[in-house]
Parts: C-alpha cells; sequence; structure tokens
C-alpha cells in the first residue's frame, strides 16, 4: 500500500545489510563517495535510502540494487577528532524511519540517488495471541542462545506496537540477508509474524536440542570454555 511520494529525489546508499524502520544502523564511511554522500547528509540535514546491494552465495555483487529499502535519517556523527571538520567525517549511526520503494535511479556520480516512494504497512488482524506467541518464543530464543555465553546482557525491551516489534525482531536475529529483505519487503504485518514465529520456533526447538545435548556431555566431560564445545558440535 502506497501512502504517498516524496517529490524530490534522495541520495541512496548501497549496503550489504538491511536497515528497518525503527532500528539503528552505525555504519563507517570507508568509500569516497560513502563519505561524500555522508557529509552532504549531515551539512543538509537530507535522509538517505538505504537499500540492499543484490549478491549470490559466492560473494558476487551487481550494480543494480534492490529497489525496497528503507528512509533512514542520520542520528550520530563521529569524527576523526574533537575539532573536526566535514571532511574528517568518520562513521554515523543511521535511524531508520520508513520503508521505501525506488521508483526510479536518477544520477551514479557523485554517488547515486533516485526518486522513492513511501510504502505503507497492512497492520490489520493482527490477533493479541499471536503477538504475544512470536514475543515470548523471541524472549525464550534469546534465554537459549545466552546459555553458553557468561557475560551478562542488557535487556531488550520490546516495542508494544506489533509492526515496531516485528522489525525489532527482524533486526536482531542473525539471519540471512534475502530472508531480512524479505520482511523488509512484506507489506503485511501479519504475514511477517507469522514467519518470525515458524522462523523461532524452529531455532528454540535446535537451541533446546544443543542445550540438552550439552548439559548431557557436561555429566561425562568438562569443558572449561564453551566455545570449544560450539566448535565441536558445530563440525558434526
Amino acid at each position: 500500500m502506497i501512502l504517498t511520494a516524496i517529490s524530490h529525489e534522495i541520495p541512496l546508499l548501497i549496503l550489504p545489510t538491511v536497515l528497518f524502520p525503527g532500528t539503528y544502523l552505525p555504519m563507517q564511511a570507508i568509500e569516497e563517495p560513502q563519505r561524500t554522500l555522508l557529509r552532504d547528509c549531515v551539512r543538509e540535514h537530507w535522509q538517505v535510502g538505504v537499500v540492499l546491494m543484490h549478491g549470490d552465495a559466492d560473494g558476487h555483487r551487481s550494480a543494480i540494487p534492490y529497489t525496497t529499502g528503507c528512509l533512514a535519517s542520520v542520528a550520530l556523527v563521529a569524527h576523526c577528532n574533537d575539532n573536526a571538520t566535514d571532511e574528517e567525517l568518520l562513521g554515523v549511526v543511521l535511524y531508520g524511519e520508513r520503508r521505501v520503494r525506488v521508483v526510479e535511479f536518477v544520477q551514479q556520480d557523485p554517488y547515486l540517488t533516485g526518486q522513492v516512494e513511501l510504502l505503507g504497512e497492512h497492520a490489520a488482524s493482527i490477533t493479541s495471541h499471536l503477538f504475544e506467541r512470536v514475543i515470548a518464543l523471541f524472549k525464550h530464543y534469546l534465554e537459549l542462545i545466552q546459555y553458553f555465553d557468561t557475560h551478562d546482557r542488557a535487556e531488550l525491551p520490546l516495542p508494544h506496537d506489533p509492526t515496531a516489534a516485528s522489525y525489532f525482531i527482524a533486526s536482531v536475529l542473525n539471519l540471512p540477508l534475502q530472508l531480512r529483505q524479505h520482511w523488509l519487503e512484506s507489506a503485511s504485518t501479519r504475514e511477517r509474524m507469522e514467519e518470525q514465529e515458524a522462523y523461532l520456533q524452529a531455532e528454540c526447538d535446535r537451541h533446546e536440542l544443543l542445550r540438552n545435548f550439552s548439559r548431557a556431555c557436561r555429566s561425562r566431560y568438562s569443558f572449561p570454555d564453551s566455545r570449544i564445545f560450539i566448535e565441536l558440535v558445530g563440525r558434526n
């Protein structure tokens, strides 16, 4: 569902990652086109469209990016030193605001720009039971993956809005890029959460099996470093 269109072109940032609305993305400006783009965004208070670059399993990249991305603003700027100038821009933290679709690529030099339209969200028919199941599975998933990690972890406050929660969960999970892009492109919160429920259930089942196996092994053997155990299991 298209809500409205941005009447002017915006700069496009092509990255090997997916940014979701309501989430943050720290990035370091390495290539000069990226530095130029980010300097202009900071100086002119522009928004930028973050889109995923095409690629395959072998790491080959295409010059044409995906057309569905996320409109972002610069939330934080990092410089080389305290007396930094615009030329010394080192990196930024981007904040995702809205899903967008690129309807036309406009220019390539000094960086890619395009005309984009804002995308809406079909949030209707989300049942409280579905939302509660996904949240419960996500919390259980976090508990399971922390089983082998002795470091303290901060609590992750989950949004109360189903759409925002679905984006937050998608941003936290360690997903293949194609699945992340698929969930970004999905216009239905209900369908996204149903797929997340199935994914989280499968991951919880897998991690519960791993945890139970590790407990059985620890009753017979001693693993002073849990990372050694995970590596041994991962080889099989």
